[in-house]
């Protein structure tokens, strides 16, 4: 099954519903000295946290985040942060610093609801946190023809593991686990295939602490699209203009789409000159170039999984001079 939505859980934590879990996400995160009151118009709940330490000192910069999951925030110079615009749950919210300890409590979030919590913590309890995972390349839904080589690449952090420590792999939805990856001194992991099958994957990184808490970050690529054809620079001769690309080889190809617009006008303007079926035919003239300025040739590929790439573009100034 598919997700709308790239996806960041723990999977360590208590099984919440896809809506919460991508509402929490959303969550503004803010740092403040407190509030009391929400607006009518707010159907939302609002969390105002104190930390304490065990002698009743309010500890600055502790460290918070919550179940289902919310990121985390810091607490400002008096020990507060505020947690805004939270959908109705009930959440499990914890909190550490250094050798303080930590704390943790579990609070219920009404619509137009303030709530306020104090945690304090114990040097008798430590809290360990999941580790934090975030896909950086490609961006999601991004695309790639069949065989192209992609280069994934992710940073993981953890509260209480080395970078290092982390156990950390890369796996797809329909090719199962591509590859494990050793995080560098910053945390920086790096996958590199050329070896999807021809489909749209959903990407996972997964990383593990040493307290067996795991987070994943996910992200879709599809391996459908076309190989993109190279246009060569156009020739003019006598008010015309020679056009040359590329073969496509693919048993999947269906056609080019070769076209012009004109530069002056932006995009949005390209007129087709021709649809190509015979992958061989891989020149066209445009005999009735525009009395213009410059324009722009590119040609678009298309194939059997409806997708559809274009070339790199190509200039020509006074077409038709």
């Amino acid at each position: 099954m598919y997700l709308p939505y790239s996806v960041q859980t723990q999977m360590n934590a208590p099984s919440a519903s896809p809506s919460l879990c991508s509402f929490a996400f959303l969550a503004l995160l803010f740092l403040a000295s407190g509030c009391d009151q929400i607006g009518p118009d707010e159907a939302i709940g609002r969390l105002l946290v104190t930390v304490v330490d065990e002698t009743g000192e309010r500890v600055p910069d502790a460290r918070i985040t919550a179940d289902p999951p919310l990121g985390v925030v810091r607490t400002d110079g008096a020990g507060r942060a505020t947690f805004f615009t939270l959908p109705e749950a009930s959440y499990r919210v914890a909190a550490t610093s250094g050798n303080k300890g930590s704390g943790v409590t579990t609070v219920v979030l009404e619509r137009g609801i303030v709530e306020q919590i104090t945690l304090t913590l114990s040097t008798a309890t430590f809290f360990s946190f999941a580790p934090i995972v975030n896909i950086q390349v490609p961006e999601d839904r991004s695309g790639y023809s069949d065989g192209e080589e992609i280069t994934f690449t992710g940073i993981v952090s953890d509260e209480g593991t080395a970078p290092s420590e982390l156990a950390v792999q890369w796996t797809s939805d329909r090719d199962g686990m591509l590859g494990t990856s050793t995080p560098d001194e910053d945390g920086r992991v790096n996958l590199i295939t050329s070896g999807l099958s021809p489909a749209t994957h959903l990407i996972r990184l997964i990383a593990s602490d040493t307290d067996s808490h795991t987070t994943v970050d996910s992200i879709f690529v599809s391996t459908l699209l076309p190989r993109a054809v190279t246009l060569s620079p156009p020739t003019k001769q006598n008010g015309q203009v020679l056009l040359q690309w590329s073969r496509n080889d693919e048993a999947t190809f269906t056609g080019y789409l070769v076209y012009r617009r004109d530069t002056a006008q932006g995009s949005g303007n390209n007129v087709t000159l021709r649809y190509i079926t015979d992958p061989d035919v891989t020149t066209l003239i445009d005999a009735a170039p525009p009395s213009v300025n410059e324009v722009a040739y590119g040609v678009v590929v298309f194939n059997t999984y409806g997708e559809r790439r274009e070339s790199n573009e190509q200039r020509v100034q006074n077409p038709a001079g």
